[in-house]
C-alpha cells in the first residue's frame, strides 16, 4: 500500500502526511468503493506548477487529462476506464514500461481559497463500476484529505490568529477526554455498565485488570466513607431524579491513593412507563484541582503549586466579576493591556453558549460553594476563542486583595486535537451510513450486533432497535451458524481485509438471500470488532444456475446433432450411393425407397424436438 512513486504519474510526487493519517484514508475509500484491489495516491501538483495549472506542461497525455480536467473543472471528479498500456507514455517513462490502472477516479486537493493542492486519485487494476453517491463521498473525502494535510503542515507552529479549525462550533462532548474526563454508560434493562479506558486509568489500572460490569462492582471502588452517599445519588438517578445531577465522591486508586472525581448524568433514556433504561455520563478527575484548592493561599509559597499545575493566568475580580488585576502572563496571552481589560466584566469575553453557566458558577461559589472549574471559551484579542480551565479563591475579606483571585490555563491545544478525533469519527459515520450497501458492527467474542447503517435497516426489514438487539446468528437460518462459527474463527488472524464468501441469510419477513460478506478488523472500546459488509448476490446466482441448466440442454442439443440426427441420414446417405451407382434392381427399388422415407420421418422428428427445446431456452432468457 504505501510505495515510493506512482509510475504511471511520474510528475506528480507524494504528500508527506503521517503514515495513520494515510491509512484512514485508505480505510475510508475501501468504504465507499467496496474493493479490496484499489489503492488511493495523495499527490502534489507537478512542481514546475506550483498551484497555478496556467504554465506548460509536457508529461504524460494521463497527466495533461488529469491537469486539464483540474484547470477547467475543478469542482468534479474524474473518471478514466481502460487506459491503454503505454499508449500516454512520454519516450521517458515508456522504457519502464509501467502497468497502467484498468480505471482511475480523480478529486481535486482544493483548499478554502480555491487552490489547487493537489489530487486524491483512486486506482484499481480491474474495471469497476461507480454510481454517483460514491462519487459525491469521494469528494467529500478528498475535502477532508485537505484538513489533514493543511493541519499536518502546520503542526509544528505555534496556534496564530488564523487558525485552521474553527473553534466557535466546538460543542462541550468535544472536549471531555482531552479534559482528563471520561465517559460511563449503563444500560438498566441488561444491568450492563460501561466505561470508556479514561477511567480505569485514572485509577491506575486498564481494563483488562479492573472488571466493572455492575453498579455494586463500580461502589466497591468508591472510598468507603463516600459509599452511603453515591448509593443514595444513584437510586434517584436511577428513579429518574435528576434534579441533582453531579456527585463528588473520592476512590481509591491502585496505589491506594485517593482520587477525588466529580460524577456526572447528562443523558436518559426512559421507557413508555417513565423509567429509565440507559444512564450516560463523565468522570472527571478533579484531584489536582482539590489539592491546588486545599493550598492555595495567595501570600504563601505553597501557592506555586498553582503555578506548577499549569494554572499561569491570574486576575482578581469583585463580586461582579469585575477586573480589578491581571498578570503579565494573561495580557499576553489574549492579547489586552491590563488597561484595557481593567474595569471590565470578565463575563464579557466568555462565549455566549457558556456564559450563563459560567456565571452561575460564579454566583454559587460567592455563596461559599467548591468551585470545579469546567472548560469555557475566552476571547482573545484577534477574534478567536481559547479553551480555558480556571480555579477560584475567595479572598472578600482579605484587606489587600478584597477580590476573588481567578487562575486560569490555557487547554486549546488538547481541544483542539480531541476535535480533530470527533471529527474523524463523524467521517466514519457519514460514509458509513451513505454505503449503499448494508454494513453492520460485530463485536467478535458476544458475535452482538453493535451498529447499522441505513442500507441494513431497509435490506433486512428490522428496526435499528430490533437488529441492535440481535447477534450475528439471529441473521442466519439454524443450517447456517456452524459455517458462520467457522468462518468467524479466520477473523481472529487480523487481516485489515477479509473476504469470507456466500453466506445465506434471512430477512425480517423470513425470505432467504445469498449474500457475500467482506470484513474488516476494528478496535471499539477495546473489543476486537469487524465492521460487515453485505453484497446480495441472490439474482447473480440464480441466474448461474439458470445458466448451467440452459447449457445442459444445449449440451443434449449438441449431442442430438452428432449421434441421433447421423443415423436417420447416414441410411438415407447409403440408399443414395447405391441408387447413384445403379446398384439396386429394379425387384429392390420399392423396399429401399421405403427406408429413405422412414429415415425421412425420423430426420423430420428429431429436427422439431431439436427446435421445441431451442425455443424453450429461448423464452426462458426472455421471460
Amino acid at each position: 500500500m504505501f510505495r515510493n512513486r506512482v509510475e504511471f504519474l511520474p510528475s506528480f510526487e507524494f504528500f508527506e502526511i503521517p503514515r495513520s493519517a494515510y491509512k484512514d484514508i485508505y480505510h475510508l475509500a475501501s468504504y465507499i468503493f467496496d474493493s479490496p484491489s484499489a489503492k488511493i495516491e495523495i499527490l502534489k501538483l507537478p512542481n514546475i506548477l506550483g498551484t497555478s495549472l496556467n504554465f506548460e506542461f509536457s508529461g504524460s497525455k494521463t497527466e495533461e487529462r488529469i491537469l486539464d480536467h483540474l484547470g477547467n473543472t475543478p469542482n468534479t471528479v474524474l473518471e478514466l476506464h481502460d487506459i491503454p498500456n503505454g499508449f500516454d507514455l512520454d519516450k521517458q517513462v515508456k522504457a519502464h514500461k509501467p502497468k497502467v490502472p484498468e480505471y482511475m477516479i480523480v478529486a481535486p486537493l482544493q483548499d478554502a481559497k480555491g487552490e489547487i493542492l493537489g489530487i486524491l486519485c483512486m486506482h484499481d487494476n480491474k474495471t469497476i463500476s461507480v454510481d454517483n453517491r460514491q462519487k459525491q463521498a469521494f469528494k467529500v473525502l478528498a475535502n477532508q484529505t485537505v484538513s489533514l494535510i493543511t493541519l499536518y503542515q502546520e503542526e509544528k507552529r505555534p496556534l496564530m490568529a488564523q487558525t485552521l479549525v474553527d473553534n466557535k462550533n466546538i460543542t462541550l462532548g468535544n472536549f471531555m477526554e482531552a479534559n482528563d474526563s471520561a465517559n460511563w454508560r449503563f444500560d438498566t434493562a441488561k444491568g450492563h455498565l460501561w466505561f470508556n479506558p479514561l477511567f480505569f486509568e485514572m485509577l491506575g489500572y486498564t481494563p483488562e485488570e479492573l472488571k466493572l460490569e455492575s453498579v455494586d462492582s463500580w461502589i466497591d471502588m468508591v472510598y468507603f466513607f463516600d459509599q452511603d452517599r453515591f448509593k443514595d445519588t444513584w437510586q434517584k438517578w436511577n428513579n429518574n431524579e435528576l434534579l441533582n445531577n453531579e456527585l463528588e465522591c473520592r476512590m481509591v486508586h491502585r496505589s491506594g491513593d485517593i482520587v477525588f472525581v466529580t460524577i456526572e448524568i447528562n443523558n436518559s433514556k426512559i421507557n413508555d412507563a417513565g423509567k429509565p433504561i440507559l444512564l450516560e455520563g463523565e468522570i472527571q478527575d478533579v484531584s489536582t484541582q482539590k489539592k491546588v484548592w486545599e493550598q492555595i493561599e495567595l501570600i504563601n509559597p505553597k501557592y506555586t503549586s498553582v503555578i506548577q499545575a499549569g494554572y499561569n493566568w491570574m486576575a482578581i475580580v469583585d463580586s461582579d466579576g469585575t477586573y480589578t488585576y491581571v498578570n503579565k502572563t494573561l495580557e499576553s496571552a489574549l492579547g489586552y493591556s491590563s488597561e484595557e481589560l481593567i474595569d471590565q466584566c470578565i463575563f464579557n469575553l466568555v462565549h455566549e453558549d457558556e456564559r450563563k453557566r459560567v456565571i452561575n458558577y460564579f454566583s454559587k461559589f460567592l455563596n461559599n460553594e467548591p468551585f470545579i472549574s469546567k472548560p469555557f471559551r475566552y476571547q482573545h484579542k484577534n477574534g478567536t476563542w481559547k479553551w480555558i480551565e480556571i480555579l477560584c479563591a475567595n479572598l472578600m475579606e482579605d484587606p489587600m486583595i478584597q477580590g476573588v483571585v481567578i487562575n486560569a490555563r490555557d487547554i486549546t491545544k488538547r481541544v483542539m486535537e480531541n476535535k480533530e478525533i470527533k471529527a474523524s469519527e463523524e467521517k466514519h459515520r457519514l460514509l458509513f451510513n451513505a454505503s449503499p450497501y448494508p454494513k453492520y458492527f460485530l463485536e467478535l467474542d458476544s458475535l452482538r450486533i453493535l451498529d447499522v447503517n441505513n442500507a441494513m435497516i431497509q435490506f433486512y426489514g428490522y428496526t435499528k432497535e430490533e437488529l441492535l438487539n440481535m447477534n450475528a446468528t439471529d441473521l442466519r437460518p439454524k443450517e447456517e451458524i456452524n459455517k458462520l462459527l467457522i468462518s468467524l474463527e479466520n477473523y481472529r488472524i487480523p487481516k485489515e481485509i477479509f473476504k469470507s464468501g456466500v453466506f445465506v441469510h434471512k430477512k425480517k419477513n423470513g425470505e432467504l438471500v445469498e449474500m457475500d460478506i467482506v470484513g474488516q478488523h476494528i478496535y471499539i472500546d477495546g473489543s476486537q470488532c469487524i465492521l460487515v459488509t453485505c453484497n446480495d448476490v441472490t439474482e447473480n446466482r440464480t441466474n448461474q444456475i439458470a445458466i448451467e441448466k440452459q447449457n445442459k440442454k444445449l449440451r443434449e442439443i449438441a449431442w442430438m446433432q452428432s449421434h441421433i440426427v447421423r443415423a436417420p441420414l447416414a441410411r438415407m446417405m447409403g440408399i443414395i450411393e447405391l441408387f447413384y451407382g445403379n446398384l439396386v434392381d429394379e425387384n429392390e427399388k420399392i423396399e429401399m425407397l421405403d427406408h429413405v422415407y422412414s429415415s425421412a420421418l425420423e430426420l423430420d422428428t428429431i429436427i422439431k424436438d431439436i427446435v421445441l427445446k431451442s425455443q424453450s431456452i429461448i423464452s426462458k432468457e426472455n421471460s
